[in-house]
């Protein structure tokens, strides 16, 4: 049975070297006195072979953390995905979320020229990615900023131009959505049973294809949404 010490257990077993060189560094932030039982916690847990609390209990007996050891747990598996996201964001080389925290930074600083420009270069490369999502995140952070500063102005023009934005925000990720999933329809009966064989798992696929908004790629409202529906057609004919 799953519990939380065998999450966090199989958490430390999962991370690479550099992972753990990395937590290391985060942890050793957190220091008091010198000392950080988190990282000596971990230690103790990744040196395990299978995890064992009562070894746990032993080897840190005394100490007032292993009273609710618990709690020690909890806070170490957060820290150490706190650690992982921000390793993973240093060298994904995610400019977006970065900058939009940057921004964040800035505007919670009184810096708002600075923020804005930051904030338009995430905006800016999430529209050439066509990443609705990352743009309905940016639309709901200036939504917020316009209520902060009570910018009556502002939000005027939100209901006007923006919210129509945000909805056609919104019904292009559907569409995108629902050109994923026919693409995906196509090859999971390949993925499963491989090539088609039968003349009615071809009558099968050909259905999917019956949809009014299956009948053009000009029905596709972005880039990867009309990459699904062509590579879909392109892999009904070859399946």
């Amino acid at each position: 049975m799953k519990t939380a010490s065998t999450d966090l257990f199989q958490l430390i077993k999962s991370l690479s070297k550099q992972e753990k060189r990395y937590f290391k560094l985060h942890a050793s932030r957190h220091a008091i006195d010198g000392q950080n039982k988190y990282e000596r916690l971990f230690d103790a847990i990744d040196r395990q072979k299978s995890y064992d609390e009562d070894k746990i209990k032993h080897q840190f007996q005394g100490e007032a953390f292993i009273r609710q050891l618990h709690v020690a747990k909890n806070y170490l598996y957060k820290m150490i995905l706190t650690s992982l996201r921000n390793f993973h964001e240093t060298r994904s080389g995610d400019p977006f979320n970065r900058w939009m925290r940057e921004a964040e930074i800035l505007f919670d600083k009184g810096l708002f020229e600075q923020s804005d420009k930051i904030f338009q270069k995430a905006v800016k490369i999430a529209e050439r990615e066509e990443n609705f999502l990352q743009l309905l995140k940016a639309s709901r952070w200036e939504h917020r900023i316009l209520h902060s500063r009570n910018d009556i102005a502002g939000l005027e023009s939100y209901i006007k131009s923006g919210l129509p934005r945000e909805f056609d925000l919104m019904d292009r990720y559907r569409n995108f959505l629902e050109f994923q999933a026919l693409n995906d329809q196509i090859f999971i009966p390949y993925w499963k049973h491989g090539a088609v064989r039968k003349q009615s798992e071809k009558e099968a696929l050909q259905q999917l294809f019956d949809r009014r908004l299956f009948h053009s790629p000009d029905n596709a409202k972005s880039f990867f949404a009309r990459y699904f529906y062509l590579n879909a057609r392109f892999s009904y004919h070859l399946f």
